[in-house]
């Protein structure tokens, strides 16, 4: 990879805090179009959209034992998860780009705690992951696809 298409993608990346709510899962990840179809930009914020992406990363993908390690010993961020703006018209949600099977299961152990883990450990949990430290990537439709491909 030529070293300017680096400089260039660094030049856009901004970190930032954000509430878990305020992410969507990513249906067209990679991991995931292999196994299902293709979602247009404007309807991944759809409630439908985003249940099936989180059950079939809950299913096919499998993340239970991430779910529990979270839980167990806490997110600790070592690859930073990396978000872009929903490109939707007046959308303030963020779609991953790198992270969707955290972001899962972070939102899975938010819904419900995964089993043997007390209830002080999990509240303690929930109050870590409802605001993420994460990587804003400004981009646009044109650019998207081959951004995916750099990070």
């Amino acid at each position: 990879m030529p070293v300017s298409d680096l400089a260039e993608i660094s030049s856009r990346l901004k970190p930032k805090k954000v509430n878990v709510t305020d992410i969507l899962l990513d249906p067209n990840n990679p991991r995931l179009a292999e196994i299902g179809g293709q979602e247009p930009e404007e309807g991944i914020d759809e409630d439908r959209v985003q249940e099936d992406a989180f059950r079939r990363l809950k299913e096919e993908v499998g993340i239970d034992d991430l779910r529990s390690s979270i839980a167990t010993v806490g997110f600790l961020p070592i690859s930073m998860l990396v978000v872009r703006k929903h490109l939707k018209d007046g959308s303030n949600k963020y779609v991953v780009i790198e992270g969707n099977r955290r972001i899962a299961a972070i939102k899975w152990i938010l819904r419900e705690a995964p089993p043997g883990i007390t209830r002080d450990i999990i509240n303690e949990r929930r109050n870590q992951l409802t605001e993420l430290d994460v990587i804003e990537l400004e981009t646009d439709l044109n650019q998207l696809e081959r951004d995916r491909f750099l990070l």
